[in-house]
């Protein structure tokens, strides 16, 4: 399983596979979904759980560093400030 830094979010991990691939539809095909959800992901959606396991062998993690990079995003995105 792949160790993800202090701090990391979906976000960052979605952009860092783009950058790898070339592009958020490159992305979306990878783990089978639409370049829509993908986009929606990295602007602060959550994933429905139908995804989860996708998204788990995609970004090569566990379901706790899943949830760890969701709940992170969601905390800097929405905490009041």
């Amino acid at each position: 399983m792949k160790q993800i830094g202090p701090g990391a979010t979906i976000s960052d991990e979605l952009n860092a596979a783009r950058d790898r691939l070339g592009s958020y539809d490159e992305v979306a095909e990878a783990i089978g979904t639409s370049g829509t959800n993908v986009l929606r992901w990295r602007d602060g959606t959550v994933p429905g759980p139908e995804f989860y396991d996708r998204l788990m062998a995609f970004l090569g993690v566990d379901l706790d560093a899943l949830g760890a990079l969701i709940i992170i995003e969601q905390l800097r995105r929405f905490r009041p400030r």
